[in-house]
């Protein structure tokens, strides 16, 4: 199942013909999502007595918890959950809920997949950050790993074939969700570890103001020990995930998460115990912040070839130096040098972009049309 062949969704071969460019034309537009199915409203399915999982969007209730899902069965016997993070849109901007991270990708796997927003927000109209919480008696992350016994259950699928999945936030939920659930495998991008704050951090300020709750003292759900939590839950596997060109991420819970587990992670993939850290570079090309930079749809396929390489328990030393190579892939799509328009050279002493070439084409043919236009009209007049 981790073979390197399989790093890429099984699919008929195209072979070399006349009609190859319109075979892969239909390959491409098979990877479309139905937008069709976020539409609408949501099917409320009862958790405890499960009878039918249609595609689309899916909500459960448990207690006052409001779990809006999206959700879409999958041929293969292997389930995502993809967790939500932030509400915030780069540049601070309040997104409207619910939203499902990464949704449109179940095109790309067999997996059936299914993305939760993080009830938090229903409930917290300001709140910026929520980390699928709860309160200060009821922990949310345990309903997540709850709903993921029940479909798993329905499904068929084995609980070692369970992936949570999430960026930030959804990071920070998606470790403590698969340790409850007690099997599988936790994949967190530039998730927060880190809940002992001795600065002053907004996002913890802006959560202790909204819910009242200060998540840095003594917790009964252990929610701010997430070290302790990933230490203890030996039956799963943990994917860390961390973008050292961030320095939220690299200062406050890369170097917090290696000095609390006494190790010496290294550029790349790192394997201690249960725990892999895949340390990348990205910088802030196409977002306001490197701690956004994660990963795009093609990117997700390493990081589910990683996923199946450790839930099989398999050694990843072989593989560094293809994650290295992700890496550079990684680094080069935020990189501000590959995303600036290429520079063409139309005279020793003129460079312009690509599109101030296509401007001054424009310009260049309206003055054309024009002269042609006066031309024809003075043509007339003699």
């Amino acid at each position: 199942m981790s073979d390197i062949k399989n790093i890429f969704i099984d699919r008929p071969p195209i072979y070399l013909s006349d009609n190859i460019t319109v075979e892969l034309d239909e390959h491409h537009k098979r990877l479309e999502a139905d937008k069709a199915l976020v539409s609408g409203d949501s099917v409320l399915i009862d958790i405890d007595n499960i009878t039918e999982l249609p595609d689309g969007r899916i909500r459960f209730e448990i207690g006052t918890a409001r779990f809006e899902c999206f959700f879409h069965r999958g041929t293969q016997k292997r389930l995502y959950i993809l967790l939500g993070g932030a509400r915030t849109l780069n540049g601070g901007k309040m997104r409207s809920i619910p939203q499902f991270s990464r949704w449109s990708w179940y095109t790309y796997t067999d997996c059936s997949w299914l993305c939760i927003e993080d009830p938090m927000y229903f409930e917290n109209e300001n709140l910026n950050l929520g980390w699928f919480y709860g309160n200060k008696t009821i922990n949310y992350r345990s309903y997540v790993a709850f709903i993921a016994g029940k479909i798993v259950e329905h499904l068929k699928i084995k609980k070692r074939d369970v992936v949570f999945y999430g960026s930030s936030g959804g990071g920070t939920a998606a470790i403590h969700a698969a340790a409850l659930f007690g099997s599988g495998v936790a994949v967190s991008i530039n998730g927060q570890i880190n809940f002992e704050y001795e600065h002053y951090n907004s996002k913890i300020k802006q959560f202790i103001d909204e819910t009242k709750i200060d998540i840095r003292k003594e917790d009964r759900h252990k929610r701010n020990k997430l070290c302790d939590i990933v230490q203890k839950a030996k039956d799963v596997r943990f994917i860390l995930i961390e973008n050292c060109r961030s320095p939220w991420d690299l200062n406050d819970h890369l170097k917090y998460l290696a000095g609390k587990m006494n190790i010496q992670p290294t550029y790349g993939i790192s394997q201690f115990s249960n725990m892999i850290i895949w340390i990348y570079d990205a910088k802030s090309g196409r977002t306001n912040s490197p701690h956004s930079a994660f990963e795009n749809k093609n990117l997700f396929y390493a990081i589910d070839f990683l996923a199946k390489l450790v839930s099989e328990h398999k050694d990843i030393e072989r593989y560094k130096p293809l994650f290295l190579l992700f890496n550079e892939i990684w680094y080069d799509f935020y990189d501000e040098k590959n995303n600036e328009e290429r520079k063409i050279t139309i005279s020793p002493n003129e460079m312009l972009t690509e599109k101030q070439i296509v401007q001054k084409l424009i310009w260049n043919r309206r003055k054309v049309h024009e002269l042609s236009r006066e031309l024809d009209e003075i043509k007339s007049i003699k």
